[in-house]
């Protein structure tokens, strides 16, 4: 199965909802396409609390380095037999001078490692597509900081990486790039309740690429996995802005009866002009004449 959240410009939470118990692994990736890694995609986990989740520096969520592709979001943390999300990423589509162009992800990844230079070319991967870790004993570095990292730890571990659409995207939708340039900061909190089954995810997109871009809307693509992927089903909520991926039936083979749940919503979008109205952000703050874009579709395709 596979699953989007459709929005202008927005960030996300994933949630994961349950428990867990063992059971035996499923063959996958004998089914789907080779993921095309270049030497510069790395990835690193966020492993502060009950979510363990791999991000890579090309875009892709569940990315596990150790594995060289899919799986990377393992539930409950310290093991590597159960995990719920198969990978997901970015979307990203607008009209540029009539041209329909995105920048996406999906088993391949029409991003690359590394910032976009004031000239409009792509960085070095290998120096501006590193992944960055930091928590409450090592804060963010000079070097991270001026590459668009925020200036403290968000939660108690924060990742930090920065990828652009200026590569091939031929794999995927096969249009010239968008030119945006993506800072992603993730990150999670220590601490005991529902908080420990959060992820929370910010993406900075900028457009780098010289052109206006037009009519632009984000979506978070996923292939959730709930443990065996052969009896997932989901569903969405308009007015929570959430889609949620659970097990279809009451057992699964690699969970069996203690079968967790993957949600992901978007938390706050982003702030645009709206003359007479007011946007509340999540902490309090009044902004007049502003609004939230929210939330616009959910859909999935087998």
């Amino acid at each position: 199965m596979r699953s989007a959240i459709s929005s202008r410009r927005a960030g996300i939470i994933l949630i994961l909802l349950g428990a867990a118990a063992v059971s035996a692994q499923t063959a996958k990736e004998q089914s789907l396409p080779m993921k095309k890694v270049s030497p510069e995609v790395t990835g690193r986990f966020l492993d502060i609390n009950a979510v363990e989740l791999a991000i890579s520096n090309d875009g892709h969520f569940a990315y596990d380095p150790a594995t060289g592709g899919y799986q990377g979001l393992y539930y409950p943390a310290g093991q590597r037999d159960l995990s719920i999300l198969y990978t997901g990423g970015l979307w990203l589509v607008g009209d540029v001078n009539g041209d329909i162009r995105s920048a996406s992800v999906q088993y391949v990844s029409e991003y690359q490692p590394g910032s976009i230079l004031a000239g409009g070319t792509a960085g070095d991967p290998g120096s501006s597509g590193a992944i960055f870790k930091f928590d409450a004993e090592s804060p963010p570095t000079e070097e991270a900081i001026a590459m668009g990292c925020p200036e403290e730890v968000m939660g108690d571990q924060m990742l930090f990486t920065v990828y652009n659409d200026l590569g091939t995207h031929e794999y995927l939708n096969d249009t010239e790039p968008l030119g945006v340039e993506v800072q992603q900061t993730t990150w999670g909190y220590e601490v005991e309740g529902a908080l420990e089954n959060v992820a929370f995810t910010r993406f900075r997109i900028i457009n780098k690429g010289g052109n206006r871009i037009n009519n632009a809307y984000l979506a978070m693509w996923y292939d959730p996995d709930i443990g065996d992927s052969n009896d997932d089903a989901m569903g969405a909520d308009s007015v929570l802005g959430l889609i949620f991926d659970y097990n279809g039936d009451d057992y699964d083979n690699r969970y069996g009866t203690q079968i967790p749940a993957f949600a992901s919503d978007f938390f706050q979008g982003p702030i645009v002009d709206a003359p007479g109205e007011n946007a509340v952000l999540n902490d309090g703050t009044i902004l007049a004449n502003k609004k939230i874009l929210r939330q616009t579709a959910a859909f999935h395709f087998v």
